[in-house]
């Protein structure tokens, strides 16, 4: 698993539904392979539509172009941004 912080990246051992699960109160799954860490969310916005489907992105701090959430993470995200 590849950790990305705002200096560098790290290489973890642990897998990420380990890392999910230990840390659940910091972080959010929003896709199957994407946590993100809930403090840097600051948004959701919508993608551009591929194949007529509506898809949305979470805008991070620091991040240039939102990151995909999948439907199934969705009703969470959108929890997350309403505060």
């Amino acid at each position: 698993v590849t950790v990305r912080t705002a200096e560098r990246e790290f290489i973890i051992e642990e897998s990420l539904t380990q890392f999910e699960q230990e840390f659940e109160d910091r972080f959010l799954r929003v896709h199957r392979s994407c946590l993100v860490a809930r403090d840097g969310v600051r948004g959701l916005e919508r993608l551009p539509d591929e194949e007529g489907e509506a898809r949305w992105g979470v805008v991070i701090e620091g991040v240039a172009d939102p990151i995909p959430v999948s439907r199934r993470q969705l009703a969470a995200v959108k929890q997350l941004v309403k505060g």
